[in-house]
């Protein structure tokens, strides 16, 4: 019997690059695809001398969960439909800006966008309305 004295051939780990190739070319598709811009701000006149109507939006106040409500310093309820829908005819085409005390549940809050947008409001917004509670 002959004698096998060649050393045993090493395992070869996989070849690195085409992972290179792969990665290079990725960064030249990111960096010919984009586009880098100087951010630059627009100054605005003072928007304090504008009322929230003159900049087409309404702002009404969920002040409880059953459903009480603040428009222009007059307090209404969610049931009293004929005073929100004479308020949006008035203002068809303005924003519905829901604002909301801390202890108002979202279920509320989603009622009475439901109930402006059913009564002809054309946008409803939630602004400032969930905030995180610790």
């Amino acid at each position: 019997m002959p004698l096998n004295l060649a050393s045993p051939s090493r395992k070869r780990g996989p070849s690195l690059t085409p992972l290179i190739d792969v990665v290079f070319i990725l960064l030249l598709f990111f960096m010919l695809s984009s586009s880098f811009v100087r951010w630059q701000t627009v100054a605005t006149p003072l928007a304090s001398q504008q009322s929230d109507i003159e900049r087409g939006r309404l702002s009404w106040t969920l002040l409880d969960n059953q459903g009480l409500i603040q428009f222009q310093g007059q307090r209404l309820h969610l049931s009293d439909q004929a005073a929100i829908t004479s308020i949006i005819s008035e203002y068809p085409e303005h924003l519905m800006l829901i604002h909301a005390q801390e202890h108002i549940e979202l279920q509320s809050l989603l009622d009475l966008a439901e109930t402006l947008s059913l009564l002809g409001a054309a946008q409803v917004s939630l602004a400032h309305a969930l905030r995180a509670t610790p």
